[in-house]
């Protein structure tokens, strides 16, 4: 079974991750710092590379995906 999400349900997605992230930025920025400071200062060149990777492999995957799902949607500002 295939589930399949309309251009709207992508858009409402990123729209609660920009604002569950912004949420957790704004109650606890001191933690974040810490983590952030931490991660960078402790991962080697070479995690970060993959990482970056990682992230471009599934940034092209949901474009794809959303590329697809604009094509069949009633959305003409996006074909």
């Amino acid at each position: 079974m295939m589930i399949s999400f309309s251009a709207l349900d992508w858009i409402r997605t990123f729209i609660c991750l920009f604002f569950l992230e912004g949420l957790i930025y704004l109650l606890f920025p001191k933690i974040i710092q810490k983590f952030a400071i931490r991660i960078l200062c402790e991962a080697s060149p070479r995690t970060l590379q993959l990482f970056g990777v990682f992230l471009l492999i599934i940034g092209f995957v949901l474009w794809v995906i959303a590329s697809k799902s604009f094509a069949t949607s009633s959305f003409s500002a996006f074909q």
